[in-house]
């Protein structure tokens, strides 16, 4: 089951690349829908409690250049949604659209929230829709060192999730694209 809000549609509508149907979101390029499937993949809630639901993100341009999303997919609890819902794995995906991406400042971000060198990495990483093992391997170095550092980064942001981090850097006077002067 599907559903979509008004504003979903229309970003949609106006995206060369992108199709929202009965099936979910089908991105044209198949290396984006498959990434976007593992993405959702490890975001649905297993009702056997054998998997850890994840949230993650990616971003997508369309191959005209004329469309531009950040996704991110975070789990859902049916039983917690006031919806009818038959299906027992369930995430919520939200979609937004038309802003450059313009990068976030790391010097800034360090600053607003006293992060480290490393700790800006891994959440400048993250930001742009990296899994941790991605960013491990970018950054060569242990998955643990990545869990380590993200949990100095939700102390230091008073966040809890990656998904509240992500919203609070990308929302925020990094993500916004405030400058530095001196």
């Amino acid at each position: 089951m599907l559903f979509a809000n008004q504003s979903a549609e229309s970003i949609l509508a106006l995206c060369d690349g992108v199709a929202l149907g009965v099936k979910g979101i089908r991105l044209a390029v198949m290396a984006d829908q498959q990434r976007l499937q593992q993405i959702i993949a490890r975001a649905t809630v297993d009702v056997s409690g054998r998997s850890v639901p994840v949230a993650g993100g990616m971003k997508f341009q369309s191959q005209e250049g004329n469309c531009r999303l950040s996704i991110l997919v975070t789990p859902l609890n049916p039983d917690r949604v006031d919806a009818d819902l038959d299906a027992r794995r369930c995430a919520l995906i939200f979609l937004s659209d038309g802003q450059p991406d313009i990068g976030l400042n790391s010097e800034i971000v360090s600053e607003l929230y006293g992060l480290t060198e490393s700790e800006a990495r891994v959440e400048a990483l993250l930001c742009q829709g990296l899994t941790m093992t991605e960013i491990a391997e970018r950054l060569s170095i242990s998955n643990n060192t990545i869990k380590t550092h993200l949990k100095s980064v939700f102390h230091k942001t008073h966040t809890r999730r990656q998904t509240e981090l992500v919203n609070l850097i990308n929302t925020g006077p990094a993500g916004i694209g405030l400058r530095k002067y001196r």
